[in-house]
Parts: C-alpha cells; sequence; structure tokens
C-alpha cells in the first residue's frame, strides 16, 4: 500500500512571488531612472560631456549582469547557501 499526500495550494506562495516582483520592480526601477533624474545636474555641476556622464549609469547593470557567470561557478562550487552568505 502506497499513501497518496494531498498538496494544498496555499495563499503562502503567492504573497512570496508578489514580493519578490516587487523588490525587482523597485530596484529596477531606481537602477535604470537614475540617469533620468540625475544626469543633467551631474553634467552641469561637474563640467562633464553627456557621454562621460551617463557612462557612469550604466556600469551598474553591467557589473550585475557581469556577475551572474561568476556567481554561477562559485554555486556550483561552493553552494548556493555558502555564496548567499558572502
Amino acid at each position: 500500500m502506497t499513501k497518496s499526500t494531498i498538496v494544498v495550494d496555499s495563499a503562502r506562495g503567492w504573497w512570496i512571488v508578489f514580493a519578490s516582483f516587487m523588490v525587482h520592480f523597485i530596484m529596477d526601477g531606481i537602477t535604470y531612472s537614475m540617469a533620468q533624474v540625475f544626469l543633467e545636474p551631474m553634467r552641469k555641476n561637474l563640467s562633464l560631456s553627456r557621454a562621460a556622464v551617463s557612462s557612469i549609469f550604466s556600469i551598474l547593470p553591467a557589473i550585475t549582469l557581469g556577475a551572474g557567470p561568476i556567481a554561477s561557478v562559485l554555486i556550483n562550487m561552493f553552494g548556493c547557501r555558502a555564496v548567499a552568505i558572502i
């Protein structure tokens, strides 16, 4: 005889999905809208060209996306929990 287990779909999982969505929505919004807010004031105060100031705002997404392969290698070597703690 085998025992069957009944899995009840609870709302807790959907709250976690919603919270994750909100974190990504807010963080990506901050990351990608900073140039819209600070580009002209920084350009005027630092007396730099628009291209020079814009490159500052492209470094953050580049570092974030470039860290993915490095994190993948570390996770495969040490595990997700150890890498998350670091």
